[in-house]
């Protein structure tokens, strides 16, 4: 096991150079949005490539643009700098995109699975307080080799329509639909926070 701070990484110039990411994203994916996304992937982490990256998460409940918070939006914390309002944008209005942009050169360097976690506790914002309560003794745990199906998945099974929350909407034009019998699948089992 190693420890590696990506913000150090970063600050050190210890990064890939942006052509090579650049080449490996978009051979796979449409562009990134931010194009200083591909100038901060720390080399140290892309020797790792083709490993497997774990993306551990709980399931979370946000006002604001984002909805709900899972595996995808956990990828979030790659973006190697403790300062990440530049991602979020005005408003959130960048975040979204900040999201998948992330997410594709994750999924570009790595097999990217999850796991969403929600056994004893999990947070939820509360829109009229304007802060987290605490769910307790929930009992759920998923997980899926496919962060995107996971998402989705329980984002449905949470009552969510993927359209309405912006990330999971642009992950299925990124990463391509679920088929309907596993959406179906996921109404039939409902999960309520």
């Amino acid at each position: 096991m190693e420890y590696l701070n990506l913000s150090e990484e970063l600050w050190s110039k210890r990064v890939c150079e942006p052509e090579e990411i650049r080449h490996i994203v978009d051979s796979r994916f449409k562009s990134l949005v931010n194009d200083i996304m591909y100038s901060m992937v720390p080399s140290r982490l892309y020797e790792m490539r083709g490993g497997t990256l774990l993306s551990l998460a709980k399931p979370k409940l946000a006002y604001g643009t984002i909805g709900v918070t899972m595996a995808i939006k956990n990828l979030f914390g790659m973006i190697p700098t403790p300062y990440r309002g530049k991602f979020h944008g005005r408003n959130d209005s960048l975040l979204n995109d900040s999201i998948m942009d992330i997410c594709k050169i994750c999924r570009s360097v790595f097999n990217v699975s999850g796991i969403i976690e929600a056994i004893f506790s999990t947070p939820a914002a509360d829109e009229l307080l304007l802060k987290s309560k605490i769910y307790r003794d929930l009992g759920f745990v998923w997980g899926a080799k496919s962060i995107f199906e996971l998402d989705v998945l329980i984002a449905i099974q949470m009552g969510f329509d993927i359209k309405d929350v912006r990330h999971l909407a642009l992950a299925a034009q990124t990463f391509g639909y679920l088929p309907q019998k596993i959406i179906e699948v996921a109404k039939k089992h409902p999960v309520r926070l």
